[in-house]
């Protein structure tokens, strides 16, 4: 019919032509012909487009009326079999028929469904009053054809009555209501039912109203289990008595004749939580810490028994994620030996609601005996309250004080050694130099050295003779010494004396312990000898023994007492010798630089503090001296890295359509960042129908509760490179790469939305992506559509994901070490001397610190003395409303006394033994 068109108007425009000219006969030019021929193209290509759309009508519409035969084939089938064997396979009633099935016919193949249910007639009454509910049967036939995933199938529906008013049975009926968390109904949960004796299998899905009616049951007692599913919901069931479980709290069900059991269970959307075992000291990721993760919610009492009690152990990066977990509070605990818990975000019971993604963190510490752990909290509304000051005493030794919301990189013990560059050991630091001493527990300290040094006496002379506390001869004729003669019974003893030497030790030093060795002759008489080290306080000693000195100091001397029983005979001690050790200091001065603490990210350090406060008043004004230092990163660019993936299977291809008729205009993917970067780009699997009148814009966005909330990327990203039209067969395994900018920074462990938007929706231009069609490839996320971003609802009804890959800068990043030391005024020639003095300004904003310690005493026999350090700091791991004593000396009962604007003081004993945690509640000021 074209063709004839065509050449009939070419034989009109030669009439024409020739008219023109007189009749002259002339050919057609080149253009003439190129027209005809292009309009030619154009008819012929609409009658093929149409030809391919009529036979596309054609074949759906004879794939449904084959359906449609198929299913009426089948109803007839179960109307003309007897009443009592109307059942499937997998539902109740059962019966011979079966539930799936799959026909072949006019080349297709056709898959068949069948549900049978019980229903009961309220014009009879219902159960339990109706003690024979189950009136009559509804069947219903759903047929779909090789499309796929079958979104409009044939359904025919039909009811079967039996040929009595009534069909009786001796049974009962089992009402089964499903709910979520908020006691609304779940439709289409899978609904298992099993019985042991009599046998009983069968499977059913929840009505509109969440409820599922099996009318006529075989009783039993005790032993119905069912079990409700639904996917991307997490599960509940009926339970047995068990050993480990002997009274569940919804244990399996009855079934009376005649009666009515309703039985309730809950299910709702699957969450996932992410857990961060994060350092004390640096802020960063611990792995191989155990945790355990335990719900609140109950499957037994007495004993309780967790409906969820899991232990998991965090990874190199320091964290686990647990996907597939159901809502409730869950509680977080650690059984780490080496660790000790100094804080949990957040503070009480982690909440996860149903369908989010939920991040908790514990901060750890190295483990000491004894520690406390400090919660503060608002009495009414147990929100963590921020500088909040908590002072914990003993009432005797031990006090200290800390602020709430404020983190501490704190250092104890040096005994580790010098050449830890960065810090990861607690007993470890950077350098030393001088005395510095650090090879006691818990002590940095001025050194000496251990000098041996000796004194001999042969008492020809009285140059170490004390005059004033000696009563002896001090015989130089005869280098003795014994008792002075009675000057008033001539050839006589006095009954007793006491010779005793002046300082013996000409070194300055501290003296620690002594051996006395001695020629003497008793002559049946006393001698004892004694030793001072503080030339006051005198030690009994004895001949040849070695003696540690209770009082040390620098001062030697000896003392002996001899006394006699005879008047006639004397004691005497022609010599005496001296062997002690001194501790002797030939340096005075010492400094101690720390390693470098990595605080994971940019700090705020508020206070610099040490133990003990004061030092001995003759080492002099500058015992003790602090200097601090801080420092950032320096970022050089990389490789871009795939930083996520889902790369969902495409055989069978599923898409979905963005700016169709449906007015879709925006698609979202979640997705959680798995390193700290920016977005250099993304790769997405896209294609277009027809030539989409708007183009793709690409965002991120933060997530709350599930939905995309906060723009991040400013304008976002126009995705500008030549896309595949979707009627090729292969363009659903290319990545289509779009760098992405603003480059938007991510932070790892965070959940975050890839969001797709265009300006409008065209019925016959739009764009196509390809999707899984269920949540297989990538856990971690869901897609989701709709027309605004506050009502976006799931791709797939059971949560899947789009194809896409995000890309990480692949910055490198460099630890600087920190070099500029200051003291308060934030310049190189002044110190910190007074524990507890703020940190200058000019330090914080920095990722990584390191202290210097500088130690100097006037007097050679003293030394200062430090046991802690302390920098209180502010940064993201920073627990809210918690303190962290550590370590605690002894066990014992301790007062904490805690004061916060806006608050009543607050008070409270505390038993300490072993790790304590210690919740303490503030009333708001009247």
């Amino acid at each position: 019919m074209v063709k004839n068109c065509i050449i009939t108007a070419l034989k009109h425009r030669k009439n024409i032509v020739q008219k023109k000219i007189g009749g002259t006969k002339k050919a057609f030019t080149l253009v003439e012909v190129v027209v005809a021929i292009a309009v030619f193209s154009i008819l012929l290509l609409a009658v093929i487009g149409m030809s391919q759309q009529i036979h596309q009508v054609a074949t759906l519409a004879l794939r449904k009326t084959t359906a449609a035969t198929i299913a009426q084939e089948q109803l007839e089938t179960i109307r003309n079999m007897p009443y009592d064997q109307v059942g499937s396979d997998v539902t109740y009633p059962t019966g011979p028929l079966l539930s799936t099935q799959t026909v072949t016919r006019n080349s297709a193949t056709f898959t068949v469904k069948i549900a049978i249910n019980d229903i009961q007639d309220p014009a009879d009454g219902l159960a339990p009053t109706d003690t024979q509910p189950a009136d009559y049967k509804q069947v219903e036939v759903q047929v779909c054809w090789d499309t796929g995933s079958c979104i409009r199938p044939v359904r025919l529906t039909t009811f079967i009555v039996p040929k009595t008013l009534e069909y009786a049975a001796n049974a009962g009926a089992l009402f089964i209501n499903v709910i979520d968390a908020n006691g609304q109904p779940v439709n289409n949960a899978t609904v298992q039912v099993t019985n042991a004796t009599p046998a009983v299998n069968v499977i059913n899905q929840t009505d509109v109203n969440g409820q599922l009616q099996y009318l006529d049951l075989p009783a039993a007692t005790n032993t119905y289990h069912i079990v409700v599913t639904k996917n991307g919901y997490s599960s509940d069931s009926t339970l047995a008595s068990s050993g480990s479980n002997p009274n569940p709290t919804n244990p399996d069900t009855t079934v009376v004749v005649s009666q009515v059991t309703n039985v309730t269970l809950k299910i709702d959307r699957i969450s996932s939580l992410l857990v961060k075992g994060l350092d004390q000291t640096t802020c960063a990721g611990l792995g191989s810490v155990t945790v355990r993760i335990k719900g609140q919610r109950l499957i037994g009492t007495g004993p309780d028994v967790p409906a969820y009690d899991q232990t998991f152990t965090t990874d190199a990066a320091g964290q686990f994620l647990v996907a597939n977990l159901p809502w409730d509070s869950y509680s977080l605990t650690i059984s780490s030996a080496g660790d000790d818990v100094a804080g949990v975000t957040p503070p009480d019971n982690i909440v996860v609601n149903p369908g989010s993604s939920v991040t908790g963190s514990i901060v750890l510490a190295a483990h000491q005996t004894n520690s406390v752990r400090v919660i503060v909290r608002d009495a009414g509304t147990h929100a963590p309250i921020a500088n909040a000051n908590v002072s914990l005493t003993n009432g005797g030794s031990y006090t200290q004080s800390l602020v709430t919301d404020q983190g501490i990189i704190q250092q104890n013990n040096w005994v580790g050694g010098s050449g830890q560059t960065d810090f990861s050991d607690i007993t470890k630091f950077a350098t030393l130099s001088g005395a510095t001493d650090t090879t006691n527990a818990n002590s940095l300290s001025l050194g000496s050295a251990a000098t041996p040094g000796s004194a001999t006496e042969t008492f020809d002379t009285t140059a170490k003779r004390d005059t004033g506390n000696t009563t002896a001869n001090w015989n130089t004729s005869s280098g003795t010494i014994q008792l002075p003669d009675d000057v008033l019974l001539p050839g006589t003893y006095t009954a007793s004396a006491v010779a005793q030497s002046v300082q013996l030790n000409s070194v300055t030093g501290i003296i620690t312990s002594v051996t006395l060795t001695t020629n003497d002759v008793t002559n049946g008489q006393m001698i004892s000898y004694q030793v001072t080290a503080d030339g006051s306080t005198f030690e009994n000693i004895t001949p040849g023994v070695a003696h540690t000195f209770v009082t040390t100091g620098s001062d030697l001397r000896w003392r002996i007492t001899m006394s006699t029983a005879n008047p006639t005979v004397t004691p005497t001690v022609t010599s005496l010798t001296l062997n002690y050790s001194q501790q002797v200091r030939s340096v005075v001065d010492g400094t101690l630089t720390s390693s470098t603490f990595d605080n994971g990210g940019p700090t705020n350090y508020t206070t610099l503090s040490w133990e003990p406060t004061s030092q001995p008043p003759s080492a002099g004004s500058n015992a003790i001296r602090f200097q601090v230092a801080t420092a950032g990163t320096t970022t050089s660019s990389g490789t871009p890295t795939i930083d996520q993936t889902s790369n969902p299977s495409t055989t069978p291809l599923f898409t979905k359509n963005i700016g169709d008729a449906n007015n879709t205009i925006y698609l979202a993917q979640s997705f959680v960042a798995g390193t700290s970067d920016t977005i250099d780009s993304l790769d997405l699997k896209l294609a277009q129908h027809g030539t989409p009148p708007t183009s793709i814009t690409s965002f991120i966005y933060s997530d709350v509760s599930g939905t995309p909330t906060d723009n991040l990327s400013g304008s976002g990203q126009t995705l500008s490179v030549s896309f595949p039209n979707d009627s090729s067969s292969t363009w659903q395994d290319s990545w289509t790469t779009q760098s992405f900018a603003p480059k938007t920074a991510i932070v790892a462990g965070t959940k975050y939305w890839l969001v797709l938007q265009v300006s409008g929706s065209n019925s016959s231009k739009y764009w196509t992506v390809v999707r899984s069609n269920v949540d297989t490839t990538y856990t971690s996320g869901t897609a989701k559509v709709g027309a605004a971003l506050n009502s976006l609802s799931n791709v797939c009804a059971s949560g899947c994901d789009i194809a896409f890959q995000i890309r990480r800068s692949g910055i490198v990043e460099t630890a600087n070490t920190p070099t500029n030391f200051v003291g308060p005024d934030g310049t190189s020639g002044t110190y910190y001397t007074s524990s507890g003095s703020s940190v200058h300004s000019s330090l914080s904003g920095f990722r990584y610190l390191r202290y210097k310690v500088f130690l100097h005493t006037d007097d050679q026999l003293v030394t200062p003395t430090i046991s802690r350090i302390s920098i209180i700091k502010n940064n993201a791991c920073t627990p809210p409303g918690q303190v962290f004593f550590s370590p605690i000396s002894s066990t014992g009962t301790y007062t904490a006394d805690v004061t916060a604007s806006g608050y009543q003081a607050a008070n409270q004993s505390i038993s300490v033994t072993g790790n304590v945690s210690q919740y303490i509640d503030m009333t708001p000021t009247p």
